[in-house]
């Protein structure tokens, strides 16, 4: 096993395949907030879930509103939080066991954003991959600030074409980081695609 940094490894196997992983783990102490954040937004929705469920509101709470109308804001509410919920649980799986996969072999290149053992693998073949380049980041901003931060799941940093389409991965990769992938990847792109025509 060889190491581009901290977060990406890599290793040929015997001429036969090269497998590359990309971390996604984060510092304790952020995983701890995300987590902090998924519990009492969860205690949230369940508190709005207890009202809606029983009927049970108070005086103060029916002021300058009926009962139908305090329940359909319930149920607006849970809707949004319901969204949100899946989102940050997503966030906080993706950070405990996620990361980006990848397997090159002479014939394709297999992709995989997986959540511990489950994530669904893209497969590309070979010789119609083409033009692997580092994908254009902001360099400030509110725009760069957000999709760089560690409850986001986006920012992907490298992509090649592939039949008039855009793969990209390397979520949240350092600028020296992507770099060293997009490096990488040529190389491995250009050892297989040798051994291929070797073969024929």
């Amino acid at each position: 096993m060889k190491w581009l940094s901290p977060r990406i490894s890599f290793h040929r196997h015997k001429d036969k395949y090269t497998t590359l992983i990309i971390s996604t783990k984060v510092d304790k102490w952020k995983e701890s907030l995300i987590f902090g954040w998924l519990c009492l937004w969860t205690l949230v929705g369940l508190f709005m879930l207890y009202f809606l469920a029983t009927g049970n509101f108070t005086e103060s709470m029916l002021v300058n509103s009926s009962k139908k109308d305090l329940q359909l804001y319930l149920i607006i509410f849970l809707v949004f939080w319901g969204l949100f919920e899946y989102r940050v649980a997503r966030v906080y799986l993706w950070r405990k066991k996620g990361m980006e996969y990848f397997k090159i072999s002479p014939n394709k290149i297999t992709i995989k954003k997986a959540f511990g053992k489950y994530g669904k693998a893209n497969e590309y073949l070979l010789h119609n991959i083409d033009d692997i380049e580092l994908i254009p980041q902001k360099q400030n901003g509110y725009a760069r600030v957000m999709s760089g931060s560690f409850w986001d799941l986006g920012n992907e940093t490298v992509s090649f074409d592939y039949l008039n389409k855009k793969i990209i991965f390397g979520k949240q990769l350092e600028a020296k980081e992507a770099k060293s992938l997009a490096n990488l990847f040529k190389k491995e792109i250009t050892y297989y695609k040798k051994m291929k025509n070797t073969e024929r």
